[in-house]
């Protein structure tokens, strides 16, 4: 199966001027930020190439598709920021974990062990998909 990814492209904006929500707005506004398929992924340098542009690997952060898809059809993808359909406190940030070789959910507030994530297939009912990290950092704070 070929592995599907999605790309978010700050244009130029580091990560603290995304935290200024008038950039934040600008960003979203002229449509610039995620791209859902990249033309070209070049992960020996590190780069990917859109719309004739390379961009390098400190202009982007790439997104590896979970092959699942929330409850309304939307795609599910590392980054995204999700609530686990039936379990109402269980909301965490989909990550790949590379020594389960899965993906899993960090959860914002953990329940229990903050060492344990559960896999991403073990919550039958599937997921909401609530924000992203990137546009929806203050999400992130919850319990702030």
């Amino acid at each position: 199966m070929k592995k599907k990814f999605r790309a978010y492209i700050p244009y130029g904006y580091t990560t603290e001027d995304l935290r200024n929500p008038d950039l934040l707005e600008e960003v979203k506004e002229t449509g610039l930020g995620f791209i859902d398929t990249p033309d070209l992924i070049d992960f020996e340098n590190e780069r990917i190439k859109y719309d004739c542009d390379w961009y390098e690997n400190d202009r982007f952060r790439l997104m590896q598709f979970t092959g699942l898809k929330d409850k309304n059809g939307k795609a599910i993808y590392e980054g995204d920021i999700v609530k686990a359909v039936g379990f109402k406190d269980c909301i965490g940030v989909v990550k790949y974990c590379f020594e389960k070789a899965a993906f899993v959910l960090d959860e914002i507030e953990p329940q229990e062990d903050s060492s344990y994530y559960p896999f991403l297939s073990q919550f039958e009912d599937g997921f909401e998909i609530l924000g992203n990290i990137y546009e929806n950092e203050n999400m992130l704070r919850i319990g702030d």
